[in-house]
């Protein structure tokens, strides 16, 4: 922490969250994912850290299309097979959303994100609850890092009731 209060994590340097990796991702789930091929599912965007996590937003095509369960599919089998076929890296699907303040969440998970408020175009700020503040920044800072390439936007973590924030 320094003087200020500001929390910095080493994330945002991005080396670890691979372009060719994130293209390699999405080719490997537009094959593996039937709902995607049959254009049922889109994929919006993908970002990976190689041997550690991805996260792919996805939407419907139509109205009636869970996008989210159509991708992972029944009983997560679709999302198994993807992630035994990248070596057992975890894949997190989340819906797109238009609104920032829900995708941005969506994006956060596993971690609960809490109340989220846009602080300027490309700049927002989550409050987690105390016992999700972990879960939301990830271990050595990745879950926040990958959400915000995914929302392509910076994320600021700030603690509830304290004036530190995390970046």
């Amino acid at each position: 922490m320094t003087r200020s209060g500001v929390y910095r994590l080493p994330i945002y340097h991005d080396r670890r969250l691979s372009e060719d990796a994130a293209v390699e991702l999405l080719r490997t789930f537009e094959r593996m994912v039937p709902a995607v091929a049959e254009g049922r599912v889109e994929v919006v965007r993908a970002v990976r850290a190689p041997g550690r996590r991805g996260k792919v937003a996805v939407r419907g095509t139509r109205s009636n299309v869970n996008a989210v369960a159509a991708a992972v599919g029944e009983g997560g089998g679709q999302i198994r097979l993807l992630e035994e076929r990248l070596g057992g890296e975890p894949v997190d699907v989340v819906p797109y959303s238009d609104d920032i303040e829900r995708y941005v969440l969506a994006a956060l998970r596993p971690g609960y994100g809490g109340r989220v408020s846009v602080l300027a175009p490309g700049e927002v700020e989550v409050q987690p609850l105390p016992r999700d503040v972990g879960a939301v920044i990830g271990r050595e800072g990745l879950n926040v890092a990958l959400a915000s390439a995914l929302c392509k936007v910076r994320i600021r973590v700030v603690r509830e009731g304290a004036d530190a924030a995390i970046r």
